[in-house]
Order: C-alpha cells, then sequence, then structure tokens
C-alpha cells in the first residue's frame, strides 16, 4: 500500500460478488488461530481474556454479539455488551453442549449485519465435547477450536495502538498455544451464522487476484490438527509442524528478511517488515510470502481436502449473467483447477481464469 493512501481507503476497499450487486467481504487485517484443548479452564479463561482485550482494544466500535448464552444478535446497550466468560462457558459444557461459540462486531444495527462486512469482529467456536455428530466425524482431541478476529486496516496500519500488531499475536498465541495460524491481511466475511459457503465461491477469484489476501477458515475442523490452512505475513506454526519441514534451524535458513518469534509450543514466521497485499494485475505477487509458502508447502492438506477455500469455482454465461450449470464431474474438474491454482498463488505464470464462459465453454 503507498503511504500516502487515506483511512477511508483502506478501510473500505469492498469485495463484490462478480456478478450480484452485493458485498461478500472487505479487505481487513485479520489474525486466525487454530487450538486444542478448549474443554480445559486454562484455555477457557485465556480464550475470555482474548475476547475482552479485543473488545477493550476496539472500544466503541464493539457495537454488537452473538452472545453464548442465548445465540442471539444484541445490539450495546450504553456502551455494554454481554461477552463470553468463563462462567458461561461452563454451564455449558456441564449441560452437555458440544460447541461454546461467541462473535463482537461493530454492526450498529440488524440490517448492516446482514448486508455489510464488518470492519471489526471477533469470532471464536469452542469444542467443549466430542459431539454425537462431530463436525467431520472424529473426536474433540482431534478437532481445532478458531478463534478468528478482524480489525480495520488502519486500525494498526496508520493510527498508533498501545501494542503494535505483531505483539498482539504473540501474546495470543502464548495465551492459546495454538497449533497453526495467520495473521496479515484477509478477507472479514459477510455474517453468516450458519457458516454456509456460497459467499466464500463469491470471493475465490480475489484469492488469486491478490496473493496474501487470506479467507480464514471458521468451522471446527480436523485439518489443523496435522495441517497448516495457509500462510501469511505471519504464519504460526508449533513445535511439531516446524519439525516436519526440518525444525528452527530450517525456518531459520530462510534469512534475515523473515525474523522469528518463540511462543510457548511454537514459532511465528514474518515475511517482511510489514503485511504485503499483493496485485496479479500489476505483476506483485509477493515473493517474500511465496519463499514461506513453498518451505511449508509439505504441511498443507491434500488438493481434495482444500475445500475448506472453497467447494465450489463458478463461471457465468456472459448473456444471461447466471451460473453455468456443470455436470457434476466438470463441476469437480473446475474447482481442482481452481485449488490447484491456490496453491501456487505466489506464482507469476498464475492466470486467474475468465468470469464468463458461453454455456459454460
Amino acid at each position: 500500500m503507498e503511504n500516502e493512501i487515506t483511512k477511508d481507503e483502506i478501510d473500505n476497499f469492498f469485495l463484490a460478488h462478480p456478478i450480484y450487486d452485493k458485498y461478500l467481504g472487505r479487505a481487513a487485517l485479520i489474525c486466525t488461530l487454530y487450538f486444542v484443548n478448549a474443554d480445559t479452564q486454562e484455555i477457557q479463561h485465556n480464550i475470555c481474556e482474548c475476547v475482552r482485550e479485543y473488545v477493550s482494544l476496539i472500544g466503541d466500535e464493539a457495537k454488537c454479539c452473538v452472545s453464548t448464552s442465548s445465540s442471539r444478535f444484541l445490539l450495546a446497550e450504553e456502551g455494554k455488551l454481554e461477552l463470553m466468560d468463563e462462567e458461561t462457558i461452563r454451564r455449558k459444557q456441564e449441560n452437555g453442549s458440544s460447541i461454546a461459540e461467541f462473535y463482537v462486531a461493530s454492526h450498529s444495527s440488524g440490517k448492516e449485519y446482514d448486508s455489510v462486512p464488518a470492519k471489526f469482529s471477533l469470532r471464536t467456536v469452542l469444542l467443549l465435547k466430542e459431539a454425537e455428530f462431530a463436525f467431520d466425524g472424529t473426536p474433540l482431541d482431534k478437532e481445532a477450536s478458531i478463534l478468528s478476529a478482524v480489525f480495520a486496516p488502519s486500525f494498526f496500519l496508520l493510527d498508533k495502538q498501545p501494542l503494535t500488531f505483531t505483539d498482539l499475536v504473540l501474546k495470543w498465541c502464548n495465551a492459546l498455544r495454538p497449533l497453526s495460524g495467520v495473521a496479515g491481511w484477509g478477507v472479514s466475511q459477510l455474517s453468516d451464522p450458519w457458516l454456509m459457503t456460497p459467499s466464500r465461491e463469491g470471493l475465490a477469484r480475489y484469492l488469486l487476484q491478490y496473493p496474501g489476501l487470506d479467507l480464514p477458515c471458521l468451522l471446527p475442523c480436523s485439518h489443523f490438527i496435522q495441517h497448516i490452512a495457509s500462510i501469511n505475513w505471519l504464519t504460526i506454526l508449533c513445535d511439531e509442524l516446524a519439525e516436519r519441514v526440518g525444525g528452527v534451524e530450517r525456518l531459520r535458513s530462510l534469512g534475515k528478511e523473515y525474523p522469528l518469534a518463540r511462543y510457548a509450543g511454537g514459532h511465528i514466521i514474518q515475511a517482511g517488515p510489514t503485511p504485503q497485499l499483493g496485485d496479479r494485475e500489476h505483476g506483485d505477487v509477493l515473493p517474500l510470502y511465496g519463499k514461506v509458502h513453498d518451505l511449508l508447502r509439505p504441511l498443507y492438506p491434500p488438493l481434495d481436502e482444500l475445500t475448506y477455500i472453497a467447494s465450489g469455482f463458478y463461471d457465468y454465461d456472459p448473456q444471461t449473467r447466471e451460473v453455468n450449470i456443470e455436470s457434476p464431474k466438470k463441476a469437480e474438474q473446475n474447482l481442482r483447477e481452481f485449488l490447484s491454482l491456490w496453491m501456487n498463488r505466489y506464482s507469476a505464470d498464475v492466470k486467474t481464469p475468465p468470469l464468463f464462459s458461453l454455456n459454460g465453454s
């Protein structure tokens, strides 16, 4: 980003649906951490501390929440919100709930919540016990809980804060001891209490056009016990994952442009001095990020398990402006081709597939 960019420009970079008049996301600074042991009092206390710190940091921007106790959308009353707390989590655990969720954001109304991606938001999903019907059929100790925080870019990049973005990420990593995670440029997604996927398909081309733009997975998932979801300006790796690519010495071999920070149980790789957002149309594919991506390739899930990025990749008929209906085999091929491109998103050779295709041809 250029130094002279204004706060309004940097905070209002919206990502529209490729055809329909609807915003699906906005570019933001994000921190997404995947961690375990959310059924323990220590992690429950620490996650509540992270939530309280986030709300304290963003101040008046904390305007609404979806409460842990009732799952209802609530607007702040006299500046106060019903935050996630340890007692509520314990009650849910004692009552047999398998998850505890919380969401806080900068929406000032229900209409805004439904129609505009948030400037600020934090979502956490804690796995408290093995569900009878687990998200993907795996036991509790093989499922990752999630913390994903969104900040308007100017909050850290233009404004002075009591601690830096990197300091905050390190502090939260020490509190939650994540298996993996990322922090940097990403997508603040349109709020969706059921976390359905159609908006992700609409955002897919942006992930190829703008290398460094991350689309966090917000569903508990077994993938991120043994794998990473992505890489970014800050890439978080537990010790076990780091060992699989050669350990801390291999991470250090990336060079002086990649400072390492140690947290309790792992390392944070920093790619360059500031978070970057590339633009393929201008030939900027972030080679600093590409070097981390190439080193950590063995830690990604197999290609057919990358559907947390998108579960479909569509083109549109230029005459009808409707989705081209493909055979199941062709639809699967389109998705695999997109996921293969995404796995090479830091390569200058990647081309974003055209949006329109006459009759799917």
